[in-house]
């Protein structure tokens, strides 16, 4: 062998080496930075849990007084959850649906950009407790690459006590950006958590007895209250749309108009008692646009549907 080819395959294990090494100190990184995050993760949510289970013993204790939970306590605990996750994996937006107090599925998104299409096919039939978590790579042709917002997904189901209760799905502009390393630790994230979103919810499905209008099955008054609070400070947190829909139903047998609002509504939208005849619906991520398309299809079925043939004094105004 030669001084050149011996030079050669020396510089070529070198660099070999400081390869392996690079990789090595990377992988360290990475698991401390989801060690560090994790960490934070298991303070944050022993407080909750903590915090949780001293207000669950309170509230069903006749003998002491009911401490409540603020409605939108569960959807907040989501709101962290989907965010510790995000940054946990580095994804550029996350999405997390659970099943709610109320047995419907609440939704978060980290992003307002997240195509609702997209997201449902992600998040869509991905819930099998037998599937720990799935990658999901999205190829482009030249002309879409440009407008292309993302180019792969880790989607995670949500398990509570081995069933299955929601999925997790975060998305990345980079291709390949999810691994097994990101898939463990957020599967380590959702196990952790587990029990406190069932504490949660439990507690939630205690406290909403007292913000439910018994007569139509939608919040009182008191729940509104809460909920547009809520509502109003996530949009200014997150510079979110939120529309407001004010329905007045004197005239009308308001049960009925509950009864029609709540089956028109998506899982995420929240329909109100205000006062005796007046209802509102709480339209989290919808601008005035979504908010008068949807008053235009209560109108139609409000003259298709109510008892006294069109609804005529049911007045509807949309609020940004």
């Amino acid at each position: 062998m030669s001084w050149t080819t011996a030079i050669v395959a020396a510089s070529a294990v070198a660099a070999a080496c400081v390869g392996a090494g690079l990789a090595v100190r990377a992988r360290v990184r990475a698991e401390r930075r989801f060690a560090l995050a994790l960490a934070r993760v298991d303070e944050h949510m022993a407080a909750i849990s903590s915090t949780l289970a001293s207000a669950l013993e309170t509230a069903v204790e006749p003998r002491r007084p009911a401490v409540a939970l603020p409605v939108g306590g569960f959807a907040e605990l989501l709101e962290e959850l989907a965010e510790t996750a995000r940054t946990l994996v580095g994804a550029d937006a996350l999405a997390l649906r659970v099943e709610g107090p109320s047995s419907r599925p609440v939704l978060v998104t980290t992003s307002p950009g997240l195509d609702p299409a997209l997201l449902e096919s992600l998040l869509a039939g991905r819930s099998a407790r037998d599937v720990r978590a799935a990658t999901v790579q999205w190829t482009y042709g030249p002309s879409e690459q440009a407008h292309a917002a993302y180019r792969s997904a880790l989607v995670v189901p949500v398990l509570e006590g081995g069933e299955p209760t929601g999925v997790l799905a975060a998305c990345s502009a980079a291709p390949e950006a999810f691994g097994s390393e990101q898939a463990a630790a957020v599967r380590a994230l959702l196990e952790e958590v587990a029990p406190t979103l069932s504490a949660a919810r439990r507690l939630a499905r205690v406290e909403s007895g007292s913000v439910v209008d018994p007569a139509t099955g939608v919040r009182n008054n008191r729940g509104y209250r809460q909920e547009l609070e809520r509502e109003v400070a996530r949009a200014e947190r997150t510079g979110r749309p939120l529309s407001l829909v004010v329905v007045d139903a004197d005239g009308e047998d308001v049960r009925e108009v509950a009864a029609l609002l709540s089956r028109l509504v998506r899982s995420t939208d929240v329909a109100c008692r205000r006062r005796a005849h007046e209802l509102a619906l709480v339209l989290p991520e919808t601008p005035a646009a979504g908010a008068e398309r949807l008053v235009a299809r209560v109108r139609e079925e409000a003259a298709r549907t109510l008892a006294t043939g069109g609804g005529a004094r049911l007045a509807l105004r949309v609020v940004e």
